[in-house]
């Protein structure tokens, strides 16, 4: 009879506990939405798989031709920077190979970037995405035993394959974010811009609903949603004749119809948006922020019930600022007395917790600033400046 023998040798079970923790590192990387925390991912877990004292993580900027890094284990405060084609990393960063020195001390490849730091063995290899682009390189630093041999660089193959499509990834959603949010932001300010009187109202408002989502504790995404309802929620106005936005007095009862008439238009614009996931309630959220508690609000008239409680946070935070900021028409209250007009409507127009969590903001923060505003002088050069381009 055979026997098979199913045992695995020292090696096999060594290159078996590196397929696990590979896997394991995967996920972990794949878990791993933000890049600061990522990079910072990469290096913990690239030190602990290769055994090194030291690992640092540099990023290409293409923009600058460098690679640089904020993010060295064992070396923190300041940014290092290197021009591509020098040193170590830039040349990795142009080549794209892999440059594993035995011994620094006598390989005059090594430029000795600390000088505080025996540099002894040296392992630095590319960062390459599915496409062939490298995106950084990493350098493991003094392995705690030996030397760098094939193994590790084999494992660090694997690992920089996983690093950097998870970088390619991060930034691309960062870089997602980054434009969505200025749109956003420009919107917000496009509306102001059309009535000097209300410039900056909108972020503000952003602002303050923001505050308050904090301060009642509630969730990074929904404080997110009411931010951004916060930015937008004015958008409609851009249907309101500029001659009612910016009219030096009070308005009449069919000016007060067309005016109404931009939470209805904020709601039907933003419904156009695509928002991902939970964003699509902003075209809700912003659309009842003129709703009122005892049901005489607009455009809907709902009660305190069917008002969606990111609504009432934008209630509150849109008169505040309104009252605390000038109009044509009147003087901005202080923040005391716009916070005792609040507080006087509670349960009839506005909610209870996010009046006094206001209050709790505005205690902490101190009062908003009013700006030297002259509506006259800026209506002023508005008219001039619009008779000039005609």
């Amino acid at each position: 009879m055979v026997h098979l023998n199913n045992s695995l040798s020292d090696e096999e079970f060594a290159h078996k506990d590196d397929y696990k923790a590979l896997v394991r590192v995967a996920i972990l990387l794949n878990s791993e939405s933000n890049l600061d925390h990522l990079l910072d991912l990469i290096i913990s877990e690239s030190n602990r798989l290769l055994e090194a004292d030291r690992t640092s993580l540099y990023l290409v900027d293409y923009e600058s031709n460098e690679v640089y890094t904020k993010i060295a284990l064992g070396v923190d405060g300041f940014e290092i920077r290197v021009p591509l084609g020098k040193g170590l990393c830039g040349t990795v960063a142009v080549t794209g190979e892999t440059i594993n020195i035995r011994e620094a001390q006598s390989d005059d490849r090594h430029a000795g970037d600390m000088s505080d730091y025996i540099t002894h063995t040296l392992l630095t290899m590319p960062l390459r995405t599915h496409s062939g682009k490298i995106v950084g390189v990493i350098q493991a630093i003094n392995k705690k035993t030996g030397v760098f041999d094939a193994r590790d660089e084999e494992i660090l193959a694997a690992f920089c394959g996983l690093a950097a499509v998870s970088i390619e990834n991060a930034t691309l959603r960062r870089d997602i974010e980054r434009m969505f949010n200025s749109f956003v932001v420009t919107m917000a300010k496009t509306i102001d811009a059309r009535s000097p009187q209300t410039s900056g109202h909108s972020e503000r408002v952003a602002q303050y609903a923001k505050k308050v989502a904090l301060q009642l504790g509630m969730m990074s995404d929904q404080v997110r949603l009411i931010e951004l309802a916060g930015l937008l929620h004015d958008y409609g106005k851009i249907g309101v004749p500029e001659a009612i936005l910016m009219k030096p007095g009070r308005l009449t009862e069919e000016e007060w119809v067309w005016m109404r008439s931009h939470v209805v238009q904020t709601r039907e614009i933003l419904s156009n948006i695509y928002f991902i996931g939970d964003l699509n309630r902003i075209p809700l959220i912003a659309g009842q922020h003129h709703e009122r508690v005892s049901g005489k609000g607009y455009p809907l008239g709902l009660p305190g019930d069917k008002i969606e409680f990111e609504a009432k946070i934008l209630a509150v935070a849109d008169v505040f600022d309104a009252l605390t900021y000038k109009r044509y028409y009147r003087n901005p209250m202080t923040a005391d007395e716009a916070l005792d007009h609040l507080t006087s409507l509670i349960d009839i127009e506005f909610d209870e917790t996010c009046v006094n969590a206001l209050k709790e903001v505005i205690a902490r923060d101190g009062p908003p600033l009013n700006t030297d505003f002259d509506p006259d002088a800026i209506r002023q050069a508005h008219i001039l400046g619009a008779l000039k381009t005609a």
